[in-house]
């Protein structure tokens, strides 16, 4: 009885969440969250940081367990920028072109009138 109480739980509202977002990080990079990814990978204080966490690797004198440190590190720093992009800089940035856009037209009514 126990047992199987616990494989018909239901979904909760995070995992279906999770699920969602997990989705659209799988879409393909736009030309516009590619740019961003390389901005921010590139960013010197990130650079820093992320060399400061490596050095423990490095120390190891492993190369496997380097590289996938290195792998992992990379792939955690990526999923959290498109992650970045996704929830918060891309609906922004329709939100200022939509502004604009009533922006444009309100100064066009202006003018007519």
């Amino acid at each position: 009885r126990l047992l199987s109480l616990g494989r018909h739980r239901r979904r909760s509202s995070c995992s279906s969440v999770a699920r969602m977002s997990a989705r659209k990080l799988a879409d393909p990079l736009t030309e516009a969250e590619s740019a961003f990814l390389g901005k921010v990978l590139s960013f010197v204080p990130v650079m820093a940081r992320t060399s400061k966490l490596m050095r423990p690797f490095l120390d190891e004198g492993d190369g496997s367990l380097h590289e996938l440190a290195a792998r992992s590190l990379h792939q955690a720093k990526v999923m959290t920028i498109r992650t970045v992009w996704k929830d918060l800089m891309e609906p922004l940035k329709e939100e200022i072109e939509k502004s604009k856009q009533r922006h444009n037209t309100l100064q066009d009514q202006f003018r007519e009138a």
